[in-house]
């Protein structure tokens, strides 16, 4: 590509941002045996991308700020530092928490019409993760 070549719009990008946040919850669904049923923590990491039509013109699908203030806003206070089952409505296994997050990304980029889809990794540990995808609308 020389210096005079122009950008070129493709049907779909992504933008993504990574987070990670420290925890303790317990599954309380789990058996009594199972160490998951005692109070125990993680630190998660979040990756959330924004998948979209790249427009040339514009120069991006959406700024990374606009995940990051999702995320400090819609996300970040209930989930920093706490004890999970004390601040979310649900048992907060790993996939309950994924759609969560999914839900709140996919409300808060409504606005954002060259986004059409949001996808949502969170790991619970270095070996284990739930992944999510749903529309932006």
């Amino acid at each position: 590509m020389s210096t005079t070549d122009e950008p070129r719009s493709v049907d779909r990008g992504g933008v993504g941002k990574q987070f990670d946040f420290h925890a303790a919850h317990f599954d309380n669904q789990a058996n009594e045996d199972d160490q998951c049923a005692r109070v125990h923590g993680h630190t998660y990491v979040l990756e959330v991308q924004a998948l979209g039509h790249f427009d040339p013109a514009r120069g991006m699908i959406l700024h990374g700020d606009v995940l990051k203030e999702i995320y400090r806003t819609k996300v970040e206070p209930y989930v920093e530092h706490r004890n999970l089952n004390e601040v979310l409505p649900f048992n907060p296994t790993m996939e309950n928490m994924t759609s969560w997050i999914l839900q709140q990304y996919q409300k808060a980029l409504r606005g954002f019409p060259a986004v059409h889809e949001v996808e949502v990794i969170l790991w619970e540990t270095r070996t284990m993760y739930c992944r999510m995808r749903g529309g932006a609308f």
